[in-house]
């Protein structure tokens, strides 16, 4: 499963590397420093929020997925996902629009910002389903995903760019690209949960794991973001702009190689706990040399 994720997830992380240079090259030309510099708040913004509500759905769904298809309870695997994905919906929704509300700066930045927070709802839908693919070893299925979001989202944001949406066109580009994909993939996905049931026992396991994962992605967000929020304060878009623009180039083949391994090699380890691995191969030998 690992060797076949590591061969079947190259094309993405070829697709990811290209798209990600462009970005970098077409956005930081077609936009100006300030602009640029909103962009890269929208997306810190985008990605604090969308690890803080709902990466602990999509922790779950990679982990326990195994384990419910071999204990025959992946339809109340899906059901309790997707149900408890409905009511954090809800819950960011009102946050996410009180808070745009309240803050009164108008501009790009608040422009960029909004965008982001939109594109969460069906970016978290459309990683769910990827999350899925990667569990099961449909490695095709994600990688088809993940390749259609990362070129659609680059083309679609140069589009808007050229339509004069500035700084939220980027953003708003990942937003559509993720609707899109989550309506072709969201009828099939939905299959999986016929018959089942929310079961408020599992959806509590699920988050007693997943939210100390996103609580540590957080912190690893915060790390590597919230430098520009600080420039912002302390500077102007402008800075952040310029900074954003190097960071994300001198950063980009670190992150392609690591996300790579980390893609293929997380589903196999998991798939091995839950199913025995490589311990069950030994004990079937050591069985058959005693017989």
């Amino acid at each position: 499963m690992f060797w076949r994720g590591v061969i079947g997830y190259l094309p993405v992380n070829v697709v990811q590397g290209i798209v990600g240079l462009l970005a970098i090259i077409t956005f930081t030309r077609l936009l100006t420093p300030a602009q640029y510099g909103a962009y890269a708040l929208g997306f810190s913004a985008m990605s604090l929020c969308h690890t803080l509500f709902f990466a602990w759905m999509e922790a779950a769904m990679a982990r326990f997925y195994a384990r419910e298809a071999e204990s025959g309870h992946l339809a109340d695997h899906f059901r309790t996902l997707y149900r408890s994905w409905l009511m954090t919906a809800g819950l960011f929704a009102v946050v996410a629009t009180a808070g745009l509300a309240m803050w009164h700066t108008q501009g790009a930045v608040k422009e960029a910002v909004g965008a982001g927070l939109a594109a969460i709802l069906v970016r978290s839908l459309a990683k769910l389903a990827q999350e899925r693919r990667r569990a099961s070893g449909d490695v095709r299925g994600a990688a088809i995903l993940d390749m259609a979001q990362s070129a659609g989202g680059f083309v679609i944001g140069l589009a808007l760019i050229r339509m004069g949406y500035h700084a939220a066109a980027p953003l708003a580009g990942l937003g559509i690209i993720a609707a899109v994909c989550a309506a072709w993939v969201l009828p099939t996905e939905l299959t999986f949960g016929q018959g089942g049931r929310f079961d408020a026992t599992r959806a509590r396991n699920y988050a007693a794991f997943g939210l100390p994962v996103a609580l540590s992605l957080i912190l690893a967000l915060a790390l590597a973001t919230t430098d520009r929020f600080l420039l912002a304060a302390y500077l102007n878009e402008t800075a952040v702009g310029v900074y954003h623009a190097g960071y994300s180039l001198a950063n980009r083949t670190l992150d392609v190689l690591f996300i790579w391994l980390g893609t293929a090699g997380a589903p196999a380890l998991v798939a091995a706990l839950e199913r025995g691995g490589g311990l069950r191969w030994r004990r079937l030998r050591a069985s058959r040399a005693r017989s």
